[in-house]
């Protein structure tokens, strides 16, 4: 069983990995279609992602809304560095 200590450092961490390994592809995106649609749609998907959080009633969806807001945030930076 792990601690609840863990758990928030993994739920955390998920936006890091996600964010890691969305961004090749968002940039790539991002260079054949211009930046104006990745960076909106990132800010929807952070927008929504921060919804689930509010309503969030246990740790996996939790976790997913995390995972969530680092694909929103690879789409944000990688198009907002146009």
């Amino acid at each position: 069983i792990m601690s609840t200590t863990v758990e928030v450092g993994l739920m955390f961490a998920s936006k890091a990995i996600v964010q890691l390994i969305a961004n090749p592809f968002v940039g790539s995106l991002t260079n054949k279609i211009g930046y104006s649609v990745p960076l909106f749609a990132g800010f929807v998907i952070m927008f929504v992602s921060t919804m689930i959080f509010a309503f969030a009633k246990n740790y996996v969806v939790l976790f997913l809304a995390r995972a969530l807001q680092g694909v929103g945030s690879a789409c944000s930076s990688i198009s907002g560095l146009y």
